[in-house]
């Protein structure tokens, strides 16, 4: 069962004005039940918002203090720097990390789908390599070199070797 869910994820500056609302959908499967969202309190570069979320508090708090810390150190670099300005160089670096961090972990699924057909194959090779010892072991060489079977049955009568040739 797939249970679909929206909530609106709603950021305010220290005054109260609503600076975006943000409709998250998002699917769970199970039957558990789900967090609730929660507001959590944060403050990035001075500034205070309040976040919906469902997220735990202190990844969230985290999140915050590493948007700071990285807009500290643009502001060092830069001090003429303005918020907004250090907001999208922020905003830019976090794309180029999430889409490089993309591409490798697709990379990675690729190379994993590859070693997984390498290993589907080889098991084959080692089954049909068993197969052959077991043929060998059970028949002396290969099913195919096997001896044939003697057929069964009543002898014949007057079963001799010149009998054989004249009813041949």
């Amino acid at each position: 069962m797939v249970l679909k869910h929206n909530f609106k994820m709603k950021c305010v500056d220290m005054t109260g004005k609503k600076i975006y609302n943000y409709l998250i959908d998002y699917n769970f499967a199970g039957g558990k039940n789900m967090d609730q969202p929660k507001k959590i309190r944060i403050e990035i570069a001075g500034s205070n918002y309040t976040v919906m979320t469902t997220e735990q508090e202190g990844y969230v708090r985290d999140l915050a203090a590493e948007i700071s810390g990285d807009i500290a150190a643009l502001n060092e670099k830069n001090p003429s720097l303005s918020m907004n300005d250090a907001l999208v160089l922020c905003a830019i670096a976090y794309l180029d990390e999430y889409k490089k961090e993309s591409s490798n972990s697709d990379h990675i699924r690729s190379q994993l789908k590859e070693y997984i057909g390498d290993t589907a194959k080889a098991r084959m090779e080692v089954d049909e390599a068993n197969r052959k010892v077991l043929d060998y072991v059970l028949y002396g060489g290969t099913k195919s070199e096997a001896p044939a079977k003697k057929k069964r049955g009543r002898p014949r009568k007057n079963a001799t070797p010149e009998a054989d040739k004249e009813a041949a």
